[in-house]
């Protein structure tokens, strides 16, 4: 999200970057056949959220993460071929999140992050003329998921993670112009964001968490149809943060996490009301007294004692 961000001039945008011609709708995109749910997917065992999930200390900003030597854009692209997911795709072996993938380090957003003049877009990042969609695509033998995948350790988002102040889609962001979803990018067709999705609005994220509003996956989000979620994908079941994910209720993946209907941000997810921890948590109201008289949660003997106390003044009142 720095000056340069994702969508600084080169950025994910830039000429090749994420939405060139090929970029990752190349072919089938994000979703054909089996993509980032083959298998285990994205969330296999602990998928995206494993650890720390995406907002862990590091997150998806690790200085390697996104931008590792191989990374996201390793000579393979996001869309070789078939796209982001021919045969096994971003979720061969232990898919999106093995090891430490896309998070490694830094990842996206750390100082260089995905958006750091080197970070994803420097010469080989996610957009350089192979980046991510050059001959191979995310998946080819190794792609995102080999190895490292998207989630281990931090995941992506630790601390700061994807939604930090401007993060992902600051501004211009990843929507930027041609950004992660220009008509061709990400999205051409039905790809990462049909529509508005990664950059509707404000980018990724907006606001706070990961999606505000439609984000993500506005109308067909990450994976419409099957696509990135597919069955269990993304994160079905326990997916990307199963559970509570990424932010409980809605999180990254509640039911419909990372693609189901509402995508990686349905209604409130990565950013809900407060994101994450919303306000206090588990404890409501508070006080250890309540008009006088003792709390809910207090032991029942001491509601007891309160109350024979109070008929015993009663009675001395009386007389």
């Amino acid at each position: 999200q720095a000056g340069a961000g994702l969508n600084a001039g080169a950025g994910l945008i830039a000429g090749a970057g994420l939405n060139a011609r090929a970029g990752l709708n190349a072919g089938a995109g994000l979703n054909a056949g089996a993509g980032l749910t083959a298998g285990a997917g994205l969330n296999a065992g602990a998928g995206l959220i494993a650890g720390a999930g995406l907002q862990a200390g590091a997150g998806l900003n690790a200085r390697a993460g996104l931008i590792a030597g191989a990374g996201l854009n390793a000579r393979a692209g996001l869309n070789a071929g078939a796209g982001l997911n021919p045969g096994a795709g971003l979720t061969a072996g232990a898919g999106l999140n093995a090891g430490a993938g896309l998070i490694a380090g830094a990842g996206l957003q750390a100082g260089a992050g995905l958006n750091a003049r080197a970070g994803l877009i420097a010469g080989a990042g996610l957009n350089a003329r192979a980046g991510l969609n050059a001959g191979a695509g995310l998946n080819a033998g190794a792609g995102l998921s080999a190895g490292a995948g998207l989630t281990a350790g931090a995941g992506l988002n630790a601390g700061a993670g994807l939604q930090v102040g401007a993060g992902l889609n600051a501004g211009a962001g990843l929507i930027a112009g041609a950004g992660l979803n220009a008509r061709a990018g990400f999205n051409a067709g039905g790809g990462h964001n049909a529509g508005a999705d990664l950059i509707a609005g404000a980018g990724l994220n907006i606001g706070p968490g990961l999606n505000a509003g439609a984000r993500l996956n506005a109308v067909a989000g990450l994976n419409a149809g099957a696509g990135l979620s597919a069955g269990a994908r993304l994160n079905a079941g326990a997916g990307l943060i199963a559970g509570a994910g990424l932010q409980a209720g809605a999180g990254l993946n509640a039911r419909a996490g990372f693609n189901a209907g509402g995508g990686l941000n349905a209604g409130a997810d990565l950013t809900a009301g407060v994101g994450l921890n919303a306000g206090g948590g588990l404890n409501i109201g508070g006080s250890d007294k309540n008009n006088g008289g003792y709390a809910l949660n207090k032991a029942p003997t001491q509601a007891v004692q309160s109350t024979a106390k109070s008929r015993s003044y009663y009675r001395h009142l009386r007389g």
